[in-house]
């Protein structure tokens, strides 16, 4: 038990056979407001096979009475310890806080951080794992950052299993999800902390800055390109109530193919090359009008020389003209050059912090849409993080 200045109880652990230094094979974050559900979760962490030592690292972000938690928590098996972190406020602005993510608001970030191991794994409090989640996905990460498994789409109400997901929770570049980097959930997570320490923060923010609960989101574009590895098993069972949109795809029968991803993919190789050789161009044009210029002075001269300085200063015309017309050239239908996917595809670059990269692809969306709100609020808003305010006060 820690106590602060006025007697307040800041948390409680509950340790194993080790001692407290001793670092665990594994952690499990889950921020809770205190549900019922949360003692299904932890039955669900207590009951799983194959591993060692498991620290449970426990975030209560609306304070109230965790007596029934600690009753719970004294059940635990002799190979997991437990922290619970019981601040006197909440950190979301869902209850007040200062932090945007309306589902933990930092203490994802915060428990991922105390955790006395490098493998940390997430757990909502109305999700649950089945035996052998973490055994596979400890597996799967040997050797890299991060690893997934799949999930199992639950009704709220019934308890009834609905479907392995195979729409949103899919991976990386997949899914519903495709145009924006995709996703794996948090609860189908495991992540080396100390790999992906400095992103961490993330798990308190989200992509566009709004107060949403697309925290996982944020969290996932910044680690997604690294090296990673997945269990093809459906091995969480996560709850959906029956207004979650995956009801509805799924009473609709409606699919998703790679093909969105692969078109988005594209559509930023694309832009790479466009950029690359509108750079070419105009060092090409440069280098035609120096030589111009150089032909023009003594003691070159006669009809012979002017002809050559016309002949050059057709080219340069011609080169011009090619470059402003390249994007056309390259897509003349707009099949691929579409306005959505460099937008799409700005929004990852932003969320990869890849200021300048993502203005361009902004820039490019408006370009084939003038009238493109969501668009020209992101350029603005990547312009004021780039310190360009004068320029981005005319987007936002």
């Amino acid at each position: 038990m820690c106590e602060g200045a006025s007697g307040y109880e800041l948390g409680r652990y509950f340790p194993d056979a080790a001692g407290p230094q001793a670092q665990s094979q594994v952690a499990v974050v889950i921020p809770t407001i205190l549900r019922p559900c949360l003692e299904t979760a932890l039955r669900s962490v207590y009951a799983q096979e194959g591993v060692g030592r498991v620290q449970i690292m426990i975030g209560i972000d609306k304070p109230g009475d965790p007596t029934a938690l600690y009753r719970v928590l004294e059940t635990r098996p002799a190979n997991v310890s437990a922290l619970v972190l019981t601040l006197p406020y909440s950190t979301s602005v869902r209850h007040g806080g200062p932090h945007i993510a309306t589902d933990g608001g930092a203490l994802r970030a915060i428990l991922s951080f105390m955790a006395n191991t490098r493998y940390v794994a997430y757990l909502d409090d109305d999700n649950t794992w089945l035996p052998n989640h973490l055994k596979n996905l400890l597996a799967a990460i040997e050797g890299k950052v991060w690893a997934f498994s799949h999930r199992i789409l639950v009704d709220e109400e019934t308890g009834r299993d609905l479907a392995v997901d195979r729409w949103d929770s899919v991976g990386v570049n997949k899914g519903r999800l495709a145009a924006t980097g995709g996703l794996a959930d948090p609860n189908c997570l495991l992540i080396n902390k100390v790999a992906v320490a400095r992103v961490l923060g993330r798990w308190s923010e989200t992509p566009d800055g709004s107060l949403s609960d697309t925290a996982d989101r944020h969290f996932f574009a910044a680690i997604r390109k690294a090296d990673h590895g997945a269990v093809e098993e459906a091995t969480v069972r996560y709850s959906i109530p029956r207004t979650h949109i995956l009801h509805k795809i799924m009473a609709e029968g409606i699919e998703y193919s790679d093909s969105t991803a692969r078109e988005a993919e594209l559509a930023e190789s694309i832009a790479s090359t466009i950029e690359d050789i509108s750079s070419d161009l105009a060092q090409a044009i440069s280098n035609l009008q120096l030589i111009a210029l150089d032909l023009q002075r003594p003691p070159i001269a006669g009809s012979a020389l002017g002809n050559n300085v016309v002949a050059l200063q057709s080219i340069a015309g011609a080169l011009q003209k090619h470059t402003l017309h390249l994007r056309e050239m390259i897509d003349p239908l707009g099949s691929v050059l579409r306005a959505e996917h460099f937008y799409q595809a700005g929004i990852v670059a932003a969320a990869d912090e890849q200021f300048e990269r993502a203005a361009g692809f902004f820039r490019r969306a408006l370009e084939l849409r003038a009238e493109y709100p969501e668009a020209h609020k992101a350029l603005g808003d990547v312009l004021s993080k780039l310190g360009k305010l004068e320029d981005a006060v005319v987007y936002l």
